[in-house]
């Protein structure tokens, strides 16, 4: 039993690593460890049928009629082992299959929220650019062109240091 727990606990280790890994890259590169994310689901899948399946057999609880009446009814004519392979599958793959999915899917939004970012990062160097692109920088007027682009500096510095403490917030809460 302390074994089961022992390595279901690694398991969820790994997920929250890959977890980790996917989110706080910025989506380049993450095959490997969607690879890893979808081995340790496929592995949480099974373990969760025979839980599943070992529980409802073990009961000797007939509570598997129930759901196939309710929710299986077009399942007839078929042995009541097969209908407790079908219920374990339901019950026991759900849960981790669509975790794996509103991974997936969370990954996607931080990927085009990044897009967004960068596409608005640049059409801001464009304006600047052509701003002084346009106007002659004449040294003699005492323009400094770091000096000018400066406060645009300061705030891109505030902006990527405010990401960086609220996604340090977010992994402690």
């Amino acid at each position: 039993m302390w074994m089961a727990v022992l390595l279901s606990g690694a398991f969820e280790v790994g997920q929250s690593l890959c977890l980790a890994s996917i989110l706080l890259t910025d989506n380049k590169k993450t095959t490997v460890p969607w690879i890893l994310m979808s081995l340790l689901t496929m592995v949480q899948v099974s373990g969760n049928v025979f839980s599943v399946y070992k529980y409802m057999v073990e009961s000797g609880s007939n509570f598997y009629i129930y759901i196939q009446k309710s929710l299986l009814f077009w399942i007839e004519g078929i042995s009541p082992d097969m209908i407790l392979v079908v219920i374990s599958w339901i019950l026991g793959a759900l849960l981790p299959i669509v975790a794996l999915l509103m991974t997936n899917m969370i990954a996607n939004n931080l990927k085009l929220r990044n897009k967004v970012k960068k596409e608005e990062q640049e059409l801001l160097e464009e304006e600047v650019t052509k701003k002084y692109n346009q106007e002659p920088l004449d040294a003699s007027l005492g323009l400094d062109l770091d000096k000018e682009l400066e406060p645009i500096k300061i705030k891109q510095r505030g902006r990527k240091q405010k990401e960086r403490y609220s996604r340090h917030i977010d992994q402690m809460l």
